[in-house]
Parts: C-alpha cells; sequence; structure tokens
C-alpha cells in the first residue's frame, strides 16, 4: 500500500484561521484525493517554534503549496520554498484557480511579515 502524499501548505500568517485558508486546504483535498495536508497554523502555534527544526522538516513532504498574500510572501513563506527547492521538494504557487510550478523566490523588500519576497513561476 502507498503512502499517502504529504504536503506542506506555506502561507502568510494572516491568513491563519481565515476563510482564504479553509477554501485553500478543501482545494488541495480535492485536488489530491487522499493526501495529507500539514498545515502550519495548526501545528506552530508559538511564534518561537524552532526555525531550523521547521526547515528541515521541508525535505519530508512531495509538495509544497503556496498561497501569497497581495502578491508577496512573508519571510517565514520565502523561507520555506527556499528549503524545499534545496531539498528537491516541488512547490506550486495558487494562483488563477490552479497551481503553477515554483522555480525559485527571491527578495524584493524587507517587509518580514508581508511584501519580503515574490514567487517566480517555471518557464513551461
Amino acid at each position: 500500500m502507498n503512502e499517502p502524499m504529504k504536503i506542506y501548505y506555506a502561507h502568510s500568517r494572516l491568513d491563519y484561521g481565515s476563510d482564504v485558508e479553509k477554501d485553500d486546504i478543501k482545494k488541495i483535498l480535492a485536488d489530491h484525493a487522499g493526501c495529507a495536508v500539514f498545515n502550519p497554523a495548526k501545528a506552530f502555534s508559538n511564534k518561537g517554534w524552532k526555525l531550523r527544526m521547521r526547515m528541515n522538516m521541508m525535505r519530508g513532504f512531495d509538495l509544497v503549496v503556496v498561497r501569497e498574500y497581495s502578491g508577496y510572501v512573508g519571510r517565514g513563506v520565502y523561507d520555506e520554498v527556499v528549503q524545499a527547492l534545496k531539498y528537491g521538494v516541488k512547490v506550486g504557487v495558487l494562483r488563477g484557480g490552479g497551481y503553477l510550478d515554483v522555480a525559485s523566490v527571491r527578495v524584493v523588500g524587507n517587509d518580514w511579515r508581508v511584501k519580503y519576497g515574490k514567487v517566480l513561476e517555471a518557464d513551461l
């Protein structure tokens, strides 16, 4: 028996507990039947949770799904994407009702909460 696909849902703390978060998780579950979705909003309630541990765990996922906030990602999501790509984990960004493959992220500002980085999709 195959193990279910493990998906990490990377999104802004500003969306934690929101309708956006609930809708995204419903979409991920519908699009990837039988998958297990890891939602950091449920697991990391302590702001000071060990970042290094969270980054190292990225290698245990099959896919990272990213939700941008106003077209940007904050520092936490930026770091999660960088680590996932470093470990060869596929990353997709939710856009236009679907997913686009992520090639990289780049720093565009110094607002760690929201406008820190931009996701760059892969050329298909």
